[in-house]
């Protein structure tokens, strides 16, 4: 009996966009597409919530989510219930029925990119080829779930509760939120996946220990799906809003209400579609998955003559394999940006080494560093048949004209020196903990910056030489429009700033609110000077009102700080340190 793992990552238009501008991550956001003559509909939509994630175990499926659309507004507080496929105009007015009519102008308006969103999902579906080599896409319009053949693989990572549990973890590790499920039938794990948190409470099992707690995984045992799935809506079975309706209309909300019905007379009264996707999900009827192409981007493969079970054997394949992959990169002008390297085990899971760049490189001696740093790391607990290498991304590398004394110019060389030590902290310490910051419109100070991956370029170290070098020249620069770059126009930051606001005592202020002396650290500084207050308040959409008046003071030994007022409650609190 196969066995099929459904990944669904729902609200995937919404994922890409702030995997790829993470500053959007406190944003609402509609994503629309075109109908008709012109009318812009809503297929996507994103809320921020502090208490809740983009993935959303007890959200309805989408037949239910248009049927939501047309039942207007929600009790304030709570997200707004805008249904997909409904148009932008009716958004529009949900949201001035919850918020105001300024809730229309902060909101963030996205066309759809379909060919953007299935070309990254696809690239998220190679990533699961880790998991076992066949993998495919949902077959629709917009592709929200992953396929993986996990028959005969999944003991190897220690069974389906196993491998499912590890692939959403791996998947949130990367920023991706997602459900999963393991079932016979492809259709089965689709239902499966999309209503993990009703598998989990409709039965008891060791395998829905995890999932009651988490509601992101469930794993529906060999010929169980009628028995354990039987409690699911009929939209389930991907049947379409229209159907489901009407079934709705006759009484017939479950699939076990279905299954109930004579198949001759379901075949007479609606159409193929149904009976078919119900003997797909039982498993009577055999329901292809279309594999995804292989990757055209180089790899490198080794067998050895016997298995090896130690690294300094597959070490000397190494420089090997990377210089026939970079050789190919370079005839084609790119350079890797992301290369895996697989131990392939017959009798375990294989062992997967993933390294990362901040710039596309065809250095052998580079690319070999950074996998022998990580390769420090791995212990091999059983014998190594096969050693694979693959260049999962690629970037076109720049041509730089060459100098008449030296080999190229000296800013890009710099620039070149410093990618690389930025890999090499990255291998050591890992990509997370890398990162440089960058300043977001956010008028709250502790969430004015983001952590994002370091941009480096010949540019960033000319600055940076430059800042060095005491050059009298302080004019700013323009930041460029491809920069994502925020400009600052609020007040003076200090220097230091204190991850979270610092309580303190104010024994005396003047007249008008000023603080004349303050305690901290157990001494009792007097205060001399004070420029202020700015007012800073949050927007409407993020909750529980922030306002704070800042003040910066100079005390009497020179020492200037950042405070401010809570005009709450009129507490005070320390937030920053200038020089």
């Amino acid at each position: 009996m196969s066995r099929i793992m459904t990944i669904w990552i729902p609200r995937w238009p919404v994922q890409r966009r702030i995997l790829d501008h993470p500053e959007r991550r406190n944003l609402p956001m509609l994503i629309c597409r075109r109908h008709g003559a012109g009318a812009l509909r809503v297929v996507s939509w994103f809320w921020p919530n502090t208490s809740s994630s983009i993935v959303d175990p007890t959200s309805r499926d989408r037949s239910c989510d248009e049927k939501a659309g047309r039942e207007r507004g929600s009790r304030r507080g709570r997200k707004p219930q805008i249904g997909i496929f409904m148009s932008l105009s009716e958004a529009m007015s949900v949201l001035s029925q919850e918020y105001g009519s300024q809730a229309c102008h902060s909101i963030l308006i996205e066309h759809e990119e379909l060919e953007a969103d299935r070309d990254s999902l696809r690239t998220v579906a190679c990533w699961c080829r880790r998991f076992a080599p066949i993998v495919a896409l949902e077959n629709t319009a917009c592709p929200e779930c992953i396929y993986v053949d996990v028959t005969g693989t999944a003991n190897l990572f220690g069974g389906d509760d196993t491998i499912v549990r590890t692939a959403v973890r791996m998947l949130a590790v990367r920023g991706i939120s997602s459900c999963a499920a393991i079932a016979d039938t492809p259709a089965a794990a689709w239902a499966a996946a999309h209503h993990t948190n009703q598998v989990a409470s409709a039965v008891e099992s060791p395998h829905c220990v995890s999932t009651n707690r988490v509601r992101r995984w469930c794993v529906v045992p060999s010929q169980k799906q009628s028995e354990w799935l039987a409690h699911l809506s009929v939209a389930s079975l991907q049947v379409g809003s229209e159907i489901a309706d009407r079934l709705s209309e006759l009484g017939v909300h479950s699939i076990s209400q279905l299954m109930q019905l004579p198949r001759s007379s379901l075949a007479s009264r609606f159409a193929k579609t149904l009976t078919t996707r119900l003997s797909q999900f039982e498993g009577t009827l055999f329901e292809p998955l279309a594999s995804i192409a292989e990757n055209s981007l180089p790899e490198s493969r080794h067998c050895f003559e016997s298995p090896v079970s130690t690294i300094a054997a597959i070490d000397g394949m190494l420089d090997q394999m990377l210089a026939e992959c970079c050789q190919k990169l370079s005839q084609q002008g790119l350079g890797a940006m992301a290369v895996q390297m697989r131990f392939q085990r017959s009798k375990a899971a294989p062992v997967v080494i993933d390294v990362g760049l901040f710039g596309p490189s065809t250095s052998v001696r580079h690319l070999g560093d950074l996998l022998r740093m990580r390769m420090e790391r791995v212990r091999l607990s059983g014998e190594v048949d096969e050693i694979v290498l693959e260049v999962n991304q690629v970037a076109v590398t720049t041509c730089r004209q060459r100098m008449l004394f030296g080999e190229t110019d000296a800013c890009h060389s710099k620039a070149q020196r410093v990618g690389m030590l930025v890999d090499r902290f990255s291998g050591r310490l890992g990509r997370s903990a890398v990162f440089q910051p960058q300043l977001i419109a956010d008028t709250q100070p502790e969430y004015a910056w983001i952590a994002v991956p370091p941009r480096i370029d010949s540019q960033t170290v000319h600055q940076s030489e430059t800042t060095r070098s005491g050059r009298r020249n302080r004019a700013r620069r323009q930041p460029q429009a491809t920069e994502r770059v925020a400009v600052w126009t609020h007040g003076r930051r200090p220097i230091r700033m204190h991850s979270r606001p610092l309580p303190l005592e104010i024994p005396l202020q003047t007249f008008n609110g000023h603080p004349t002396q303050f305690q901290w650290d157990g001494k009792n500084h007097t205060i001399s000077k004070v420029d202020g207050p700015e007012r800073i308040e949050t927007a409407w959409w993020r909750g529980e009102s922030v306002r704070r008046d800042y003040y910066v003071v100079e005390t009497e030994t020179g020492s200037m700080w950042w405070l401010f007022r809570r005009l709450r409650d009129g507490r005070w609190f320390l937030h920053g340190e200038f020089s």
